[in-house]
């Protein structure tokens, strides 16, 4: 195939192959600036555009969060001084259902640690979400295992009083 190539390539005259060199030419630069050059100017031009969209909405939040700041503090609950381990006692017991915390240990005032075992990760997730939502109380860490079965994990969290 290349020898007949060649051959042919041989058979032209000077002015054929001059048009032949500046036909391929052209078209190796068209195939490139449409294959390789034009996505690459339109992905870039996409995630500037998303970029863009995205500031938008931060500033439009931050707008948000300035006129309900001093608002959704008060609304927030608190939970009593000394009422930190009852509070997450009853919401465990409440929240939890067929999975009780192995334990629950008060640190100091402040804060209050809980150890779960095989607790399914969507009703943790839950559980901490509605005590910081009803109770006031956020988790400071949480550190998490692997459960035996799928979907399962043991838990260690460090509870504090939302400020």
């Amino acid at each position: 195939m290349r020898d007949q190539l060649l051959a042919h390539w041989a058979q032209l005259a000077p002015r054929e192959r001059i048009m032949v060199i500046v036909a391929g030419t052209a078209l190796t630069l068209t195939l490139l600036f449409l294959l390789v050059w034009e996505p690459l100017v339109q992905t870039r031009q996409q995630r500037a555009a998303a970029l863009d969209g995205a500031r938008a909405v931060a500033v439009r939040l931050e707008e948000i969060a300035a006129e309900l700041g001093p608002a959704a503090q008060q609304s927030r609950p608190t939970v009593p001084a000394g009422a930190l381990l009852a509070t997450v006692d009853r919401a465990a017991r409440a929240g939890l259902g067929d999975t009780p915390p192995s334990r629950i240990q008060p640190e100091q005032d402040r804060e209050v640690r809980v150890w779960i075992d095989e607790i399914a990760f969507e009703n943790l997730l839950r559980w901490v979400d509605e005590l910081e939502q009803k109770q006031g109380v956020r988790a400071q860490t949480i550190d998490l295992e692997r459960g035996e079965q799928p979907g399962r994990v043991n838990a260690r969290l460090t509870l504090v009083r939302a400020s």
